[in-house]
């Protein structure tokens, strides 16, 4: 063979293979065993963006054949095969209804917050896996299994940040670059903290107090406070980027002293919990001690570094192309509460968001003697026109 068929061997060799990838994953979408909304909304779509793709392969096998050109790139599968493979592991999952109700809320409470931040629409969706995160090429988002109701929900929000900074594009990637580059003393892991620290404020910002009392009272584990991950900041940091996000909700003119009960309590419950952790001196290191500026003079403390950091994100991103999505509606939450109590119902002209219905939960576990199972089933009551409305997917 000369140089030219050799070439052309190889090029055979890969679009046979990416061919046969593609048909391996049509052969999975068909394959999807129980019919449900989920299921009859996304199958059509998925074997759809399949043959569009079977085609475009095809074609650059006309060109190549017909000699229009040597080489041409075959055209990249990689993030569709990661959706198919996203889709059938939640068909399966959502074959179970519990798991279906709460992957159905999750996409619910996504969608409600995307359609508020600019160039955010979610229209993906959600499904289980051994632990939440964001899977940036498929655009899925993964919840911790197994779910004990919806307590844990909030933290959705968290992962929905990472797909909004990955959506918001450059002034999130400007003013990311600048403050690593400006700030003393971040070692290279601060390329991932910076991202996990604007996904909890972000999360805070649109589903307020709920995510709070998810991860401080559920999730961070008060032994481990100052234990700095490979990705993910300490707890002791995280914490401190939340609360100053709540902070800076409290001091905002439409939510404006909302939340001085709710801070007092995160406060008081964080700083007991670490201290009965043993972890005490830790957190005293993290508001006392001050980190060195380039000239080796004493700087601001850790503290006042995350809660800077906070603020910034805070005012100069997500106020600009997030403001309706920002949490306000603390005083109706209160009311809501009623409607989970089993003392009330919604009225048929009442507005509510998810994120809404998630802080009144949580107001309601927090009061004395509270059912947290009696308080699920209710919230899914409520839920439940929502979660059968028509799903799209565009």
């Amino acid at each position: 063979m000369d140089d030219k068929e050799l070439v052309r061997l190889q090029f055979e060799l890969r679009i046979q293979a990416a061919l046969g990838r593609l048909e391996a994953s049509r052969s999975a979408i068909e394959q999807v065993g129980t019919r449900n909304g989920f299921t009859d909304a996304y199958k059509p779509f998925f074997l759809k963006r399949i043959r569009e793709q079977v085609e475009s392969v095809n074609y650059t096998r006309t060109q190549v054949a017909s000699e229009s050109t040597f080489w041409s790139p075959i055209a990249d599968s990689e993030s569709l095969h990661a959706e198919c493979l996203a889709f059938t592991e939640a068909s399966r999952a959502r074959a179970n209804p519990i798991n279906a109700d709460l992957c159905g809320l999750t996409d619910v409470f996504l969608r409600e917050i995307g359609r508020k931040v600019n160039g955010c629409q979610w229209n993906s969706f959600s499904v289980l896996s051994t632990e939440e995160y964001f899977k940036g090429l498929a655009k899925i988002i993964r919840l911790r299994f197994p779910c004990d109701g919806i307590w844990e929900l909030p933290i959705a929000a968290h992962e929905f940040g990472h797909f909004v900074a990955s959506q918001i594009g450059t002034d999130y990637k400007t003013f990311k670059r600048d403050y690593l580059t400006s700030t003393i003393g971040l070692g290279n892991a601060w390329d991932f903290y910076f991202e996990e620290i604007f996904a909890d404020v972000f999360a805070t910002y649109v589903a307020g107090p709920a995510f709070a009392f998810a991860c401080l009272l559920l999730r961070f584990e008060p032994k481990d406070a100052d234990v700095e991950g490979i990705e993910h900041p300490s707890y002791i940091r995280r914490t401190q980027a939340i609360v100053s996000t709540l902070e800076q909700m409290n001091n905002d003119s439409d939510t404006l002293s909302d939340f001085d009960e709710t801070l007092q309590f995160l406060s008081s419950c964080w700083e007991s919990a670490v201290a009965a952790a043993g972890k005490l001196e830790a957190l005293q290191v993290f508001r006392e001690a001050t980190l060195k500026k380039s000239n080796g003079e004493p700087g601001e403390t850790d503290q006042a570094r995350i809660a800077n950091l906070a603020g910034l994100i805070y005012n100069r991103i997500l106020r600009p192309v997030a403001d309706d999505a920002r949490f306000t509606r603390w005083k109706e939450v209160q009311r809501m509460q009623s409607w989970l109590l089993g003392t009330g119902q919604p009225d048929a002209g009442d507005r509510f968001s998810i994120a809404e219905l998630l802080n009144a939960a949580w107001l309601c576990r927090l009061t004395p003697n509270a059912d947290p199972v009696a308080l699920n089933a209710r919230f899914l009551k409520v839920c439940e026109p929502r979660l059968k409305g028509p799903i799209t997917y565009a």
